[in-house]
C-alpha cells in the first residue's frame, strides 16, 4: 500500500483575502494662506497583513468631523497611478469641510473606512506682515515692517556660511520693527519674517498657520562706523632732566568692543606707526622751549577711525 502524505496543516480552510489596503495613519495638512499642502504614504499591506500588489484609486475627501460624516471628493488619484508604500503630496485650494481623510481602494473598489483625519482651520488669515527696509546701525540690523493686524510674527536668520537657520525672538503681529544685536561685522545675512495665525481644534490643539510664504531681505552687514571720539584729553610735561624731556598723555578708554586702540597726532601728524592699545602714551621726541599741540583719536578692527579730539597743548621749558 502506498501512503501519500500532503503538506500543510490540517484544519478548517481560511476565507480569501478580501485584500483590503490598510488605512493611511499617516496623513498631514499644512495651510498657507487660502491654499493647503496634503501628504501622506500609500499602505503596503493590507488588512491580512499581507503585501499589497496594486492599489485601486485613491481619494482625498473633505468632511464634517473626524469620524468621516458627510464627505465629498477634494481631489483623486486614479488606480495604478501611486504604488504601494509611495510618499504622496498634493497642493489646493482651502476647502469648505474642516476636516480631511484619505480613502485606499483596492483594484476592486472597495476599501477599508479613512485613517486618521487631520483638521485645519477655515477662518480667514490675517493679512501678512511687509519688510519695507532693511538698514545695518552702529549696534543692531534693523528691519521697519508693514505690520500685520492679527497673529505674531516668526522670524530666522541665516548667515552666509551657516547650515542652518537662527530662530530670532517671535514678535506681535503689529510689530513695526524687528532688532537684531546678535550679529557679525563683514557677514552677509537672509532675514525671514512670516505671519502665523494661531487656531484651537475641536479637540484642543493649537495649531498655527502662515498668512503666506515667508518674506526676506538679504543684509550685509559692513562696519562703516567709527568708533566714539576719546574724551578727557591730557598733556603734562614730565621730562625734567636734560635730553629727556618727555610729555605724557592721557585720556577716558573707549568701551566699545571692536576698538583696535588709538591714534595720536602732534601738531597735527600722526606719531604712533601701530595703534596705541592703552588710553595713554609718553612723547619722548621733543625741543626745549616749544609748545606742542596734541589729539587723539580711536581706531576699531576694521580700521575706521573716529573724530579728533579735543585738543590738549603742553609747554616744554628752556632746558636749564
Amino acid at each position: 500500500m502506498v501512503v501519500l502524505a500532503g503538506c500543510g496543516t490540517p484544519g478548517a480552510p481560511l476565507p480569501p483575502s478580501l485584500d483590503l489596503p490598510q488605512p493611511v495613519t499617516d496623513l498631514n495638512v499644512t495651510r498657507t494662506g487660502d491654499a493647503i499642502s496634503v501628504s501622506f504614504t500609500t499602505p503596503e499591506e493590507n488588512t491580512d497583513r499581507l503585501a499589497v500588489k496594486q492599489l485601486g484609486e485613491i481619494l482625498l475627501e473633505q468632511c464634517f468631523d473626524g469620524r468621516g460624516a458627510s464627505c465629498s471628493r477634494l481631489n483623486a488619484w486614479p488606480a495604478k497611478s501611486v504604488k504601494p508604500g509611495d510618499r504622496v503630496t498634493w497642493t489646493g485650494p482651502l476647502p469648505v469641510r474642516p476636516y480631511l481623510c484619505v480613502v485606499v481602494n483596492n483594484d476592486r473598489g472597495r476599501s477599508t473606512p479613512p485613517g486618521n483625519a487631520h483638521w485645519i482651520p477655515l477662518a480667514p488669515a490675517a493679512l501678512p506682515a511687509r519688510i519695507l527696509e532693511a538698514k545695518v546701525t552702529r549696534d543692531a540690523i534693523v528691519l521697519t515692517l508693514q505690520p500685520s493686524s492679527s497673529g505674531f510674527l516668526r522670524i530666522s536668520r541665516i548667515g552666509e556660511g551657516d547650515r542652518a537657520q537662527t530662530p530670532l525672538p517671535e514678535q506681535p503681529a503689529n510689530s513695526t520693527q524687528i532688532t537684531d544685536n546678535n550679529f557679525e561685522w563683514q557677514r552677509k545675512y537672509i532675514y525671514s519674517v512670516e505671519t502665523i495665525n494661531r487656531a484651537t481644534a475641536p479637540d484642543g490643539t493649537v495649531v498655527d498657520f502662515a498668512s503666506a510664504a515667508p518674506v526676506s531681505v538679504t543684509v550685509v552687514a559692513n562696519d562703516v562706523f567709527p568708533p566714539a571720539t576719546p574724551t578727557g584729553l591730557s598733556a603734562v610735561f614730565t621730562g625734567t632732566e636734560p635730553g629727556k624731556l618727555s610729555i605724557d598723555l592721557s585720556w577716558n578708554p573707549i568701551t566699545e568692543r571692536d576698538v583696535a586702540g588709538y591714534d595720536i597726532y602732534r601738531d597735527g601728524s600722526k606719531i604712533n606707526r601701530e595703534p596705541v592699545k592703552a588710553p595713554y602714551y609718553r612723547d619722548l621726541a621733543l625741543k626745549p622751549n616749544t609748545q606742542y599741540r596734541y589729539e587723539v583719536t580711536a581706531v576699531d578692527l576694521r580700521g575706521n577711525e573716529s573724530p579728533r579730539s579735543t585738543p590738549a597743548t603742553e609747554q616744554v621749558p628752556q632746558q636749564p
